[in-house]
This record gives structure tokens, C-alpha cells and sequence, in this order.
């Protein structure tokens, strides 16, 4: 059995929402776990495991990417 190793994507909110959802569901915590991918999209669960959401890699209005 292989084994498969887990992406990361490290990640700062943007809006006032993502803010809010960065403070209470993700407590402050940037790294996010990729749960699937696309060309144009990561999908994203949080560490706690209390909030995924979807990541556009060109422009987001929520969310940026940071490393």
C-alpha cells in the first residue's frame, strides 16, 4: 500500500467574513489541509476540520495564498 503524502496551502483572510471564519472556525490557525484540486481551484479543510471552502489560485476575494 502506498502511502500519500497530504498538501498544504498556508492562507490569510482577505474580507471581513473570511475574518471571521479565520477567528472562530479556524482559530487563527493558517495552514489548510487540500482535499482536492483543479486547475483553477483548491479545495481547502481547515486543521480543526470545522470549516472547508474553495480557494481560487488566480484572484480571490476572501482568501490569499501566503507562505
Amino acid at each position: 500500500m502506498a502511502l500519500i503524502k497530504q498538501k498544504f496551502v498556508y492562507v490569510k483572510p482577505k474580507s471581513t467574513d473570511a475574518e471571521e471564519k479565520f477567528n472562530v472556525y479556524m482559530n487563527g490557525l493558517h495552514s489548510c489541509r487540500v482535499t482536492k484540486e483543479d486547475i483553477h481551484t483548491y479545495y481547502l479543510s481547515s486543521i480543526t476540520n470545522k470549516y472547508s471552502f474553495e480557494l481560487n489560485k488566480e484572484c480571490d476575494n476572501n482568501w490569499e495564498v501566503i507562505k
